[in-house]
Formats: C-alpha cells, structure tokens, sequence
C-alpha cells in the first residue's frame, strides 16, 4: 500500500544501522525505533482531540517497525491497536489484520446484543430488587455466636466460639 512507509529526514547515517535485526526482547528498543516514535508520538499529540486521546479512558497502544526499502532507504511502519478516533483505517498507519466484510457479518449483531445485554445489566443493578437486595444486605450484621466457626482457609468446620451472621430482626442466620 502507498503511503504506508514514513522515511526518516534526514536519514540515519550508516554507523546507526543494526548490523542485524535487533532481539524484540531486549529491554531498550533500538535508536531508530525511538525515534520512529518520538516522531509518531509528537504527531499525535499536536491534535490528541481528534483521535480521542485526551478523552477519559483514551488511552491507546500504538506502535512502529524499522524497515528498509529497495535501495536502501530506511523509514518505518506504525500502527495502532483497535480503533483510532473511532475509525479502523487511519491514513499513514497500517490496516487491520482481519477481514473488513467477515468481521461485520457477525460483529455487528453480536454488538447490538451486547449493548442490549449491558443496558439489561444497568437497569438490574439501579432498579428496585437491586436496591431492595442492598438494603436487606445493610441490615445484616456480624456478631460473635457460641457454634461453628470456620477453622482453616478450605472452609472445614469445628464446634467452638466463633462467628456467625445475625440478621438485625433476630433470625439466625
């Protein structure tokens, strides 16, 4: 695709080039891979707004890749994770890996469903059985009770001073 590659001006003299593909494990990222992205990360931070970034919970992972063209001429590839400003094809950065058409075949209905599904979960969590629930759960308190009480982290049980839940009106829980 053209458009993809961003070359590096001015470019990186001989001496700054790996002499071989640098480990992606080692703990510092190769000079040239900083500064793809010192590149990337002041380009987009001259408009965070416009990707969604300064937004709550905008964060977003984005990374590049050193490569070499025909002839020589070194630049780099970014890319991004998800989606950025709400949109999965962003000029200068490289597509998705997945099928464009295969993805909203289903996604589309399995993300209305789980809208439907979390606006179900919302109107559960606020409504009356919900706050009924948390106040029954208040009324309810802890006091010390001659019977069982749990002896060991697996939930075994022994008859001696111990602890059990009192229900505020006097049931034994």
């Amino acid at each position: 695709m053209p458009g993809l590659v961003t070359y590096f001006d001015p470019p990186p003299g001989v001496n700054e080039l790996p002499e071989r593909l640098p480990s992606p494990f080692t703990r510092e990222p190769h000079p040239l891979a900083r500064r793809a992205a010192a590149i990337v990360r002041a380009e987009l931070g001259a408009a965070p707004a416009a990707w969604g970034l300064d937004a709550a919970g905008g964060g977003k992972m984005f990374g590049v890749l050193v490569v070499a063209a025909d002839g020589g001429r070194i630049g780099f590839l970014r890319g991004f994770s998800g989606m950025l400003g709400g949109r999965w094809h962003v000029d200068g950065f490289v597509p998705p890996l997945f099928d464009d058409a295969a993805r909203d075949a289903v996604w589309l209905d399995g993300e209305a469903e789980m809208r439907a599904m979390a606006a179900r979960l919302d109107a559960l969590s606020g409504g009356g059985a919900a706050a009924a629930a948390r106040a029954r759960l208040a009324e309810i308190d802890v006091r010390p009770q001659p019977g069982l009480v749990l002896d060991d982290a697996a939930g075994n049980a022994r008859a001696s001073q111990g602890v059990s839940r009192v229900a505020s009106a006097g049931a034994r829980g």
